[in-house]
């Protein structure tokens, strides 16, 4: 289950108790006439596959897409067949894709999507779409549709929590007056 935290932009990630909370919001903040600034985060599980990847489940147009946590991949990635399940319209380019163990993977762009946790938005944008078919074992008996990389980590300012299994996105900032 997705969960929205906050973060009081003056201290250290940690779970705020809801009366410090409801103390800051009525004093206006613990810092003079600044105003008071906590940052929205969601909070997203990760499975984590019997290859030891990272996998989140999003969605797209209802749809639930499994997603590897890579913060290598210089792009989002789709593999081809999620691309052609889900019908997205893609581009074709001359680059060429290196990484995942190759060089010169053929690949296309991919319009920015929009996808969901939950009832947050999130954009997928920098997407590609390549034969991922290499890399379907780490998603387990469930193909992984795609890898979120490091324009979505980067988007996101993202935490990648081991202890809890969570994958912590920065999605918002509240203003308290």
């Amino acid at each position: 289950m997705n969960q929205i935290l906050l973060r009081y932009s003056r201290s250290k990630f940690c779970v705020i108790q809801v009366s410090v909370f409801f103390f800051i919001l009525i004093t206006g903040g613990l810092f003079g006439d600044e105003r008071a600034k906590s940052e929205v985060l969601l909070s997203i599980p990760f499975e984590i596959s019997p290859t030891g990847h990272q996998i989140v489940t999003l969605q797209y147009k209802g749809k639930p897409i499994r997603m590897i946590l890579d913060t290598a991949a210089g792009a989002n990635v789709f593999s081809k067949k999620s691309t052609k399940k889900l019908r997205l319209k893609v581009k074709k380019t001359e680059e060429k894709a290196a990484g995942l163990g190759t060089r010169g993977h053929a690949m296309t762009r991919v319009d920015s999507l929009e996808v969901s946790s939950g009832k947050q938005k999130l954009s997928l944008d920098n997407l590609v779409s390549l034969d991922l078919s290499h890399t379907e074992a780490a998603g387990g008996k469930k193909a992984a549709d795609g890898l979120l990389g490091s324009p979505f980590f980067q988007t996101y300012n993202a935490q990648i929590d081991f202890a809890t299994n969570q994958l912590i996105l920065r999605v918002g900032e509240l203003k308290v007056r």
